[in-house]
């Protein structure tokens, strides 16, 4: 699967038991939001993820419900100001 939108940082699945804090998440075109996680990476902290906010970026992996695990991303444009 492949998904195009910008990186933001915030709370994610509120009032649900996956509610996390300072989440880094993937909004798309369609306003869908994923959490991120690289292929072998950390779920809960990932720095080369977080480096990514606010860029617009071009991700394939696999959804599975609202994580988009991911094997490669691209950076479309440089963060907004």
């Amino acid at each position: 699967m492949r998904v195009v939108g910008r990186i933001e940082r915030g709370t994610f699945a509120v009032g649900s038991k996956s509610e996390r804090l300072g989440a880094v998440y993937l909004r798309t075109e369609n306003k869908r939001r994923f959490v991120l996680r690289r292929s072998g990476g950390n779920p809960h902290h990932d720095p080369e993820i977080e480096a990514l906010e606010g860029r617009r970026v071009r991700a394939d992996g696999i959804a599975h419900g609202h994580t988009f695990l991911f094997d490669a991303i691209e950076v479309l444009d440089d963060a907004e100001p």
